[in-house]
């Protein structure tokens, strides 16, 4: 999954994505997005925590 999606994005962006950008989307929630076997789309959610008054709350 690294590898395709990698090349989805550098192509996405023109080949102005590399590899230290790609580490800051890991690590996340991902769902990628095929039509006839070939990868159309990604989207990631990063899971936070934000403190609301005194309760923290999870976002993301």
């Amino acid at each position: 999954m690294k590898k395709q999606l990698w090349l989805f994005l550098s192509d996405t962006f023109d080949s102005n994505f590399s590899k230290e950008d790609l580490s800051h989307c890991l690590g996340s929630y991902h769902l990628l997005a095929y039509h006839e076997k070939e990868l159309i789309g990604h989207v990631s959610v990063v899971r936070g925590s934000m403190i609301v008054g005194d309760k923290p709350m999870y976002v993301g």
